[in-house]
């Protein structure tokens, strides 16, 4: 395989390795705390709100934010940043309106919430359309993980046979 960017050296996949691995491990390590899926989803219900709001809060900015806004930053200038800009207004509406719903009816997921509050059918679609978004959340993910990659691999490579 012919090198032709100047990263990707063997010291950057060991590092990567290495990093994967110690991810692995630590949750392996914590893994054996969880007794059931209260614990998995919610710590068992054990952590102040601030925490939960901080967790929630950084699960929302994932890592393709910041390779699509630098994007968009250099293709159309500061405009494309004024999504992240309007959090300030959204911010307390979630911590005050939406946090607390969650928090203290012990609900799971959304659409529950929707069975709890309308009726079995309006979680059914409330599903659906949940999925429908995380199809296209998750293929934006894979393709940003994919540019941020890029550079790591050769210019040909193979992958189950296909070049």
């Amino acid at each position: 395989m012919e090198k032709v960017h100047n990263i990707g050296t063997q010291l950057d996949w060991i590092v990567l390795v290495i990093y994967l691995l110690a991810m692995l491990l630590f949750g392996s390590y914590f893994a054996k705390y969880n007794k059931d899926t209260n614990d998995f989803f919610f710590g068992g219900r054990r952590f102040a709100w601030w925490i939960i709001a901080m967790s929630i809060v950084a699960t929302g900015i994932s890592s393709h934010s910041f390779i699509k806004y630098s994007a968009m930053g250099l293709k159309y200038g500061f405009s494309s940043s004024m999504s992240y800009m309007n959090d300030w207004f959204f911010v307390p509406f979630f911590l005050f309106g939406w946090l607390p719903i969650i928090v203290y009816s012990k609900i799971r997921s959304i659409p529950e919430y929707f069975e709890k509050r309308f009726s079995p059918s309006a979680r059914f679609f409330v599903t659906i359309f949940q999925l429908l978004y995380l199809v296209g959340y998750v293929g934006i993910g894979f393709l940003t993980m994919g540019k941020a990659i890029m550079p790591l691999m050769p210019e040909s490579f193979i992958i189950l046979g296909f070049q």
